[in-house]
């Protein structure tokens, strides 16, 4: 039901010799069981079920056809005008709002103003229940890419679509995630390896992890200077630039590349978010004595 769906990921293979890593992208096609796949998954976090909110604008919109017209009516839902025997066929509306419309109520199920045949409701019933554990290309693409950013990949490309993940454990996570995805829907994984001779695939992986360590490194520091963060917040950046940090020496030791620009740059957020934890602290005990 859904549009095809694709992306490409560069991940890295267990290195053997002058292995360094593989090409590898994805084919996304179809509808996939959210509990099928959960089942496939065995105890790895799959992707969010669609909230109501998005199961109904899908639902609504697979509706509609020819002779079936679907309005969204800002904050009373959706309004479906058919022209169909089985739909509402021959009602004349004095204004729009006399249009049957279908919205949410404030726990999530489904209200039908009046004006609907029996038909119609249950047809909007049952795809809003198929959208509901059903998860098309937007929700696994999302996934994904997360997986592939949890298993240390970096994105060679502005915009995300290509990455590079490091091999042993996360490698193996992202072939376990791969293969369940694959057994229970019609998408499809594909790879290619890369080696160590072919110096743009090394330089490509650097280019991406210097990229992405330069845009994580300005954010937290733009943090550290704001001074609107509190103690427990400036903590978290800390621990961010440390995970920053170890990923990084992963990359020197698989790479065997020379990233001392970048373990400076992590250096000097360290020290600047430990001096802003220091003002805000000095500033939390000054707000306490009043």
């Amino acid at each position: 039901m859904n549009a095809l769906a694709s992306s490409l990921i560069a991940v890295a293979e267990d290195v053997v010799g002058s292995d360094i890593g593989a090409i590898v992208w994805w084919k996304l096609s179809g509808d996939v069981s959210a509990d099928r796949l959960t089942v496939a998954l065995g105890g790895l976090p799959g992707p969010a079920l669609p909230s109501p909110d998005v199961a109904l604008r899908r639902g609504v919109k697979a509706l509609a056809k020819r002779n079936l017209l679907v309005r969204s009516i800002k904050g009373e839902g959706w309004a479906l005008v058919s022209e169909d025997d089985e739909g509402i066929k021959g009602l004349v509306y004095a204004s729009p709002a006399d249009q049957p419309r279908v919205k949410l109520d404030i726990i999530g199920r489904l209200y039908f103003s009046p004006h609907w045949s029996c038909s119609a409701e249950a047809k909007v019933r049952d795809a809003f229940t198929y959208h509901q554990e059903w998860l098309d290309s937007d929700d696994i693409s999302p996934w994904l890419i997360d997986q592939a950013t949890m298993c240390g990949a970096v994105p060679l490309r502005d915009g995300g679509g290509v990455y590079f993940v490091p091999a042993g454990d996360g490698l193996r996570r992202w072939k376990e995630i791969t293969a369940a995805l694959t057994s229970v829907s019609a998408s499809s994984i594909y790879t290619v390896r890369a080696m160590r001779s072919d110096g743009d695939a090394v330089r490509s992986a650097i280019d991406g992890l210097t990229g992405q360590i330069e845009e994580e490194v300005a954010k937290r520091t733009a943090d550290a200077i704001s001074g609107t963060l509190g103690v427990r917040a400036l903590n978290n950046r800390a621990n961010e630039a440390r995970d920053l940090a170890r990923k990084v020496r992963q990359y020197e030791s698989l790479l065997g590349a020379n990233l001392g620009k970048l373990v400076d740059s992590l250096d000097q957020l360290d020290t600047q978010i430990a001096a802003a934890v220091l003002a805000a602290e000095a500033q939390a005990e000054e707000d306490a004595n009043g």
